[in-house]
This record gives C-alpha cells, sequence and structure tokens, in this order.
C-alpha cells in the first residue's frame, strides 16, 4: 500500500471514529455536538485523497437543502447564533452524506471499528454507575447519578435519550456493514436492545421502538407464520417484557408514568401526563407542531428561531399543551427538517427515501422502518451518524 493509500486509510478511520461519538466534545464548545468530525473532513479533502462522491439522488436532495436553507436564513432576523447554527447544521448534514458517500463506495467503512464503539458506550454507561463524574470529562452531561432512582444514563452522550439513538443507529450501522445479517452480531444487537430498556430507560426511545415494531408488524402481517420472523418477533416481545418486568420492579419513571393514565378516561388522562411531564410535552410538540404548521404556511421554510412564535399560536387554536415549549432549538429530527426547509425538505426526503423502498436496492425493510421512526425524536440534523445510515442504505448491498 503507497503513502497516500495508507494516509487516506488513517484519515477515514479517524473520521469514522469521530463521527461515532458526536457528543464527545471534551466540554470545550458550548453546544451539545462536537465539530472535530467535520474539521477531520475537511482535512481529508484538503490533504489526502478523500472525496465527495453523489449519486443523482443525493445531488438533487442537496440542492432542495441548499434552496430551502437560503429561504429559511433570509427570513431569521433574530440573534445570529441560530442562524449560524442553523446553516451549520443542513451544511454538516450535506458534507457528511457526500463524505460517507464516498468511503461505502471504495469500502472503506470498518465495520470492527464500529463495533468497539458500541462497546465503548455500554462500557462507559457501566462507569457511570459507580463514578458519575467521569463523564462529564468527555462530554456536556445533563443528567446526575440517579440510576438506582429510576432514571436511566446517558454514557457519552448529554441523556439518557441521545443513548438510546446512538445504540440504535449503531446496531443498523452494524446490521448494514454485515450485510444485513442479524445472526453475525445478534449477541451486540441483543446487548443494545436490553441497554436500551435497561440502562438507558428512556421513554421516548421505547415508545419509538413499540412504534416500529408495531409498524414492522403491520407490513409483514403475511410473515407473521414464518418459522423464522416469528422467531424474531417472540425475541421482540421477550425484550418488552423483561422491559415492563423491570421497570415494575425498580419503579422506573417510565413506570410511574405509565400507571398514572386512566384507562377509563384514557384521553383526558393522557393528556394529563403529557403535560404534567415537561419533557414529554416539549418533545412531542417539537414534531406535531412543525407538521401543523407546513399545512398552515402552505409548506413555506420557517426562520430558524421562532418555533416558539408557531407553538404559542396553533396552541392557542389546539388547547391540547398546557405550556407551549420556549424553546428556540426544534428537539426532532423531522420536526426541525420540515419546519425549516418546508416543502423543499418534504421533498428532498421524499427523493431520499422513496427509492430505498423498491425492489432495486432489495433492502430488508426491517432497519429502514426503525431509521425512519427513530428521527421522530431528538435527534440533532448535525448527527454524522444519520447521514452515515443513509449512505450505507444505498452503497452497501444485502449478501
Amino acid at each position: 500500500m503507497d503513502n497516500n493509500k495508507k494516509l487516506l486509510s488513517s484519515i477515514s478511520d479517524l473520521f469514522l471514529f469521530s463521527a461515532l461519538f458526536p457528543f464527545v466534545n471534551f466540554n470545550l464548545v458550548p453546544v451539545d455536538t462536537q465539530p472535530f468530525t467535520f474539521l477531520i473532513g475537511i482535512f481529508g479533502i484538503t490533504f489526502s485523497s478523500l472525496k465527495f462522491y453523489a449519486n443523482k439522488i443525493f445531488r438533487l436532495s442537496a440542492l432542495l437543502i441548499i434552496i430551502g436553507l437560503i429561504f429559511a436564513s433570509s427570513i431569521s432576523s433574530g440573534e445570529s447564533y441560530y442562524l449560524y447554527r442553523g446553516i451549520y447544521n443542513y451544511v454538516s448534514f450535506i458534507f457528511y452524506l457526500f463524505i460517507f458517500a464516498y468511503l461505502y463506495k471504495y469500502d472503506l467503512v470498518k465495520n470492527k471499528l464500529i463495533v468497539l464503539a458500541n462497546y465503548i458506550y455500554i462500557l462507559f454507561a457501566i462507569l457511570q454507575i459507580f463514578f458519575p463524574k467521569l463523564i462529564n470529562l468527555f462530554v456536556s452531561s445533563r443528567v446526575n447519578n440517579t440510576f438506582y432512582m429510576g432514571r436511566g444514563l446517558s454514557s457519552l452522550t448529554p441523556e439518557p435519550t441521545h443513548l438510546g439513538v446512538i445504540l440504535i443507529l449503531l446496531s443498523i450501522l452494524i446490521f448494514i456493514n454485515s450485510g444485513y445479517k442479524l445472526k453475525k452480531f445478534a449477541i451486540l444487537h441483543t446487548i443494545n436492545l436490553l441497554s436500551i430498556f435497561l440502562i438507558s430507560r428512556s421513554m421516548s426511545i421505547i415508545v419509538i421502538i413499540l412504534m416500529a415494531s408495531t409498524l414492522l408488524i403491520v407490513f409483514n402481517i403475511t410473515k407473521l407464520l414464518n418459522k423464522k420472523f416469528f422467531k424474531y418477533f417472540l425475541g421482540l416481545v421477550s425484550f418488552f417484557l423483561i422491559g415492563v418486568w423491570y421497570s415494575i420492579k425498580y419503579q422506573t419513571r417510565i413506570y410511574r408514568i405509565l400507571i398514572s393514565i386512566n384507562i377509563n378516561d384514557f384521553f383526558v388522562s393522557l393528556q394529563n401526563v403529557i403535560n404534567a411531564d415537561l419533557s414529554i410535552s416539549n418533545r412531542l410538540q417539537h414534531f406535531v407542531i412543525p407538521i401543523l404548521s407546513f399545512f398552515r404556511d402552505f409548506g413555506s421554510p420557517h426562520a430558524f428561531d421562532d418555533i416558539n412564535q408557531s407553538t404559542l399560536l396553533i396552541n392557542s387554536e389546539l388547547e391540547f399543551f398546557n405550556q407551549s415549549t420556549q424553546a428556540f432549538k426544534i428537539m426532532s429530527f423531522w420536526g426541525d427538517w420540515i419546519y425549516t426547509l418546508g416543502i423543499f425538505g418534504v421533498i428532498s426526503l421524499f427523493i431520499i427515501f422513496y427509492p430505498l423502498f423498491l425492489k432495486k436496492y432489495s433492502l430488508t425493510k426491517s432497519p429502514l422502518i426503525i431509521f425512519i421512526t427513530l428521527l421522530i425524536t431528538s435527534v440533532p440534523i448535525s448527527l454524522p451518524i444519520v447521514p452515515a445510515v443513509i449512505a450505507g442504505f444505498y452503497f452497501k448491498r444485502k449478501v
């Protein structure tokens, strides 16, 4: 191997490994996600043979994203921080998508690095139980050590929800890079699922898993009698039952929320639960309000910093959420994308995801459905693992 190929291989490995730890910022920046992956990518393009690659789908989607970004930027009149942050988020998404497309096209994504990163997350989650302050050296954690009081752990992420997101995304990446073969890393996938229920304990991620599982059953209803599919279905039910037993035994936050719901007056009771927990209320608003705003404003893009204004207007008519979110940052990938980019964002999503459901790509639909469902929740636009998964779907074939 000549020096250029060695340098490309080293830069590619460094870029990938950095991308797998998007929240490890060593408290050097005032935001959750780190910029190191972006900088490594720029360095690689400048000083090595690392390049962008984009098929027609990616190029057209990028063009629509840029058009939507221009509209959103032109109507943003608040603090410049939100303008620069919004531009960086979407530009970095395109940047990561094009680089990961190149890495996948030339087989430079090493599965062993993804597996190693996965085990590191699990290791640090365990260490957090005994040495909670250790985590603060690496990330801006918003969670104290309340593991024995029913709250989940965050590992090398800011909060338990993000840990759940990362574990699911890593499992999808490992599954893709294993040629869509579940058995190859079945133990690791099992550890990840158990970790979401027993370590992360994120209510929103567990709801996402239940939603994705329901969709998988609906789309595969005719396969339930298939022995192989039924075996996986029973396995998923077993994990769910373990999670239920654990939540009841240790009276976790999820358990306390669920037992407060009155079945006899389900809708009112559910509304009360949502409004009683500000975290749940805000996350739900950050998905629902952008979609309602999209239709109310006829698909027009919105400013980066006015979601709170739209929330106040819509909540006054909706009369469901007692307290409108005051946050300027949208805590939903789909919510942010649709609200900020408007019709340009919706079309770009259709262009990216519709082909993946066609026979041409012969994908196993399960990880795709889980991935799409996961992006409802608090996944930052600038998270490099998201475009990595998309590139993997397109360029890594089933074997």
